[in-house]
């Protein structure tokens, strides 16, 4: 291989260890302390760089704490090109769900 070609190789793989991917945080739970307060059950948000499945649960569950200033009791989570496909059908319809979409890149 030729120094170009592997340049361009190189290239390619910065890029793709740098892309955003989306990541989709649904049934989330928030810790109210009983209060009635207005808060997604799902959000999508921009992840850049290489996170271990742990990480995105604790540092997402964080990061919405921080967001929205409520404490996550639980949530679930996808890669948004896979979770199109979990998400029953009531679901797909705006009006049946709170949605937020925000960017989460470190």
């Amino acid at each position: 291989m030729n120094n170009q070609h592997v340049a361009k190789e190189l290239v390619a793989i910065a890029r793709e260890l740098t892309a955003a991917r989306s990541v989709v945080f649904y049934n989330i739970t928030w810790d109210t302390d009983g209060e009635d307060v207005d808060l997604p059950t799902e959000v999508e948000v921009s992840l850049r760089g290489d996170y271990s499945d742990e990480e995105i649960s604790d540092e997402g569950a964080d990061w919405l704490s921080d967001e929205f200033g409520w404490l996550v009791d639980g949530l679930n989570w996808d890669w948004k090109e896979d979770y199109r496909g979990k998400r029953p059908r009531a679901k797909m319809r705006a009006s049946m769900r709170k949605e937020t979409r925000l960017t989460w890149i470190t």
